[in-house]
């Protein structure tokens, strides 16, 4: 009887691992295809949705594939100029809120244009890794039909730093600004799902390896109170800065509220001043 019982109780465990295996696999199996759930946040518009900012804009369309057309807002400066601030937005939301970006970057004396990205508002298609990263090489192309390549200055924040750093290693441009920028989405991955193998990420986002090859001047500025993405992977980021680059901080700046803060303006007129 006793060894019947210590039999059972082994056959018990093993059963219980299995489950336990069972149940991880397909946990992960749900997280690695429903990803872009978990990464993107995407707020739909209808083509006919009216958008409201005290500013001179303009609506744009890029088709960047066949039957597949990116939507972007225009943002005109008071005064004329031939520099134009090209903005990839964060993960969440549609350009009935981040317009606002426009509004106020417009003010500081440039064009700013900010898209949405396939599936966010107005554009057509949806989120896939690859299509991110060739569309902003698309619209820039087409933008840079309008404005100098020199003239450019582009612009990531937070999840739109991968574009930006992709782009901006790929084509002329003036200058970068990276707002809340990540190294890696795989260590950001450890920091908000430490249980989940870095393998099973389908996006492969490294702003490390892009920013070598950037010979414009990056500013990165970030908060010390960013739980999103935090402070210390904006420091990593920075670390791959050279002479030409800055390094903001904005004490008690978080995720989204950086633009509340006078360090931020500060920063960043005097780095889009600067010769």
């Amino acid at each position: 009887m006793q060894i019947i019982a210590l039999n059972s109780t082994k056959w018990h465990n093993m059963v219980m691992l299995q489950i336990i295996a069972l149940v991880l696999i397909a946990g992960f199996s749900g997280i690695y295809f429903l990803q872009d759930k978990l990464i993107f946040y995407p707020q739909k518009l209808s083509k006919d949705h009216q958008f409201h900012f005290p500013a001179k804009f303009k609506e744009s369309w890029w088709e960047v594939d066949k039957g597949v057309k990116i939507h972007g807002l225009h943002f005109f400066p008071k005064q004329e100029s031939n520099e134009v601030i090209l903005y990839f937005h964060g993960n969440a939301g549609s350009l009935d809120s981040w317009g606002n970006v426009g509004v106020e970057l417009s003010r500081l004396g440039y064009h700013v244009i900010v898209i949405d990205y396939r599936g966010y508002g107005k554009s057509g298609g949806s989120v896939a890794p690859k299509s991110l990263l060739s569309d902003a090489l698309k619209i820039y192309d087409i933008v840079a039909k309008t404005f100098a390549p020199e003239n450019v200055i582009i612009y990531g924040r937070s999840i739109g730093t991968p574009m930006a750093t992709h782009l901006a290693s790929q084509r002329k441009c003036s200058k970068v600004v990276l707002e809340t920028p990540f190294d890696t989405l795989s260590s950001l991955l450890s920091v908000h799902y430490p249980i989940v193998p870095k393998f099973f990420l389908r996006y492969h986002f490294n702003n490390i390896d892009r920013i070598k090859d950037i010979k414009a001047p990056i500013l990165i500025v970030h908060g010390t109170a960013d739980q999103i993405i935090p402070y210390e992977i904006g420091k990593t980021v920075a670390e791959k800065l050279t002479e030409k680059d800055s390094f903001i901080t904005v004490e008690n700046g978080g995720h989204n509220n950086l633009s509340n803060f006078e360090a931020y303006w500060q920063g960043l007129k005097g780095f889009l001043l600067k010769d």
